[in-house]
């Protein structure tokens, strides 16, 4: 279907859209040029097929998506982004809630969900990601890029997402923005480079909070969570249980380029990177960072078994710190500090039983290098 429309609201309800084709942009449904935005709801789209994505909107009003399943989709191009469905030049919000999106491919990016908006509000709730996969480029499930001023996802699961690149289930690159997320549930996600759930990067304020990442894997950096140049981060009461690096660092959260963060209340657990960092790697240009209350027990690296702290930052506190049966192959049992960092501080904290091959006894839990 295809609707061009200038002045009217557009409101669908139980709809079903199946083995549909279309030569260029939505296989079920293509929406142009409607100031008064679009409603959609209780509807289904599946088996349908086109050359880039099952549904395409290009709207001056809201987009509002509610209580609909977009599953199924196969590209006919190897340029396809958003396999259910692309959001294009909406100025008004986006409101999707308790949507299912299952078994849906791009070829290139957001297998499942691709948004490019200059809007003031993407808002997700209630939703359901699986089996997304955009094994071209990034973000398997969702894609979010351009302007976007501020991006809420509350109580949506992301399982079993594939990326050919960067962000398993999400990749988020938005210049400037606010973004939440909370209740979140990252499962078996996996990225070809960095960040098996999500990969952020150039965020004004980041707000990660009473989210589950749990065996997620990348193939690079950020066994779950990768975050690059962000003003202002927060993250508190989350769980990383059992993800991995294959390759580099951060086997449950990689950072790097955090000007002020705040990070408390996480447990990592039985998370392994290869080379630096079982359970966190925090990365040059990181400073005004404040870890409590922290819990890293069974995390497995080469060098920081449970953390790695690179050279050159300024401004560390870590407070209430329990560290217990980490391991490094090479330095730093617990911890391994670089060159160079300057105002580091550590108190009230448990570290106990973690091992490092090098270095002598005396010096396996942290490891200073100097």
């Amino acid at each position: 279907m295809s609707v061009h429309d200038g002045n009217s609201l557009i409101t669908m309800d139980a709809l079903v859209f199946t083995s549909n084709i279309a030569l260029a942009d939505g296989g079920g449904l293509y929406i142009h040029d409607s100031n008064q935005g679009v409603m959609l709801k209780n509807s289904t789209f599946s088996n349908n097929t086109a050359s880039s994505n099952s549904v395409y909107s290009s709207l001056d009003g809201e987009t509002t998506y509610a209580n609909s399943i977009f599953s199924d989709y196969i590209p006919t191009s190897g340029l396809a982004s958003g396999g259910g469905m692309y959001v294009h030049d909406s100025n008004q919000d986006v409101d999707i809630s308790n949507v299912e999106f299952s078994n849906n491919l791009a070829s290139s990016f957001g297998g499942a969900l691709f948004i490019n908006t200059n809007n003031e509000l993407i808002k997700l709730d209630g939703s359901l990601f699986s089996s997304n996969s955009a094994p071209g480029h990034s973000g398997g499930s969702c894609y979010l890029n351009n302007g976007n001023r501020n991006i809420s996802f509350t109580d949506s699961t992301f399982s079993n997402s594939v990326s050919g690149s960067a962000g398993g289930a999400i990749y988020s690159s938005v210049i400037n923005s606010k973004i939440s997320f909370d209740n979140l549930v990252f499962s078996d996600n996996y990225a070809g480079t960095t960040g098996g759930a999500f990969h952020m990067v150039n965020n004004e304020n980041i707000t990660l909070s009473n989210s589950q990442f749990v065996e997620n894997t990348a193939a690079s950096s950020g066994g779950a969570v990768y975050i690059e140049d962000c003003a202002r981060m927060t993250v508190k009461d989350c769980n990383f249980i059992e993800n991995v690096v294959a390759d580099v660092a951060g086997g449950g959260v990689y950072l790097t380029g955090i000007t002020t963060g705040n990070l408390s209340g996480i447990l990592f657990r039985s998370n392994t990177a290869v080379e630096a960092g079982g359970a966190m790697y925090i990365g040059v240009r990181s400073d005004d960072l404040i870890m409590s209350n922290m819990d890293m027990t069974d995390n497995t690296a080469i060098d920081g078994g449970a953390l790695y702290i690179d050279s050159k930052n300024t401004g560390f506190a870590l407070n209430n710190l329990s560290c217990v049966d980490s391991r490094a192959s090479n330095n730093g049992g617990c911890m391994y500090i670089g060159s160079s960092n300057t105002d580091f501080s550590m108190s009230d904290s448990y570290i106990f039983n973690n091992t490092a091959r090098y270095n002598g006894e005396c010096i396996g839990p942290v490891y200073i290098y100097s």
